[in-house]
């Protein structure tokens, strides 16, 4: 195992499948990371000096903002739309579909009533 941007990843993975599992980037930014940083996306996880994997490791924290960082961004963005009252922060509020679904037929999982137990 490798610890892989403070993830545990196998050894036996390709590193264009290895910047996939991290949250916040996908196919394609995991091989427009390959090419600037001029490694194969191909080559094995564990195949990897340790000047390319630090140069990897450096390129993602510059451009991309991923993992923890990310996942605060979504929340505080979800906050405010609830915060202002918009129509996206109503429906986030009360747990419809937010992006125009239909929910007479679909949508079940949002229309659950959500109950918070209190320690």
């Amino acid at each position: 195992m490798i610890t892989f941007f403070g993830k545990n990843i196998t050894k036996d993975i390709t590193i264009h499948a290895a910047l996939q599992h991290l949250y916040g980037l996908g196919n394609a930014s995991a091989f427009f990371i390959c090419k600037k940083v001029g490694v194969s996306p191909r080559s094995y996880l564990n195949k990897l000096n340790d000047l390319n994997m630090l140069r990897i490791k450096q390129f993602v924290e510059d451009r991309f903002c991923i993992r923890g960082t990310l996942q605060q961004n979504v929340y505080r963005n979800i906050k405010r739309l609830i915060q202002i009252n918009c129509y996206r922060g109503l429906r986030h509020r009360v747990h419809l579909p937010v992006r125009g679904q239909r929910t007479r037929t679909n949508a079940q999982t949002c229309k659950r009533v959500y109950i918070t137990i209190k320690k």
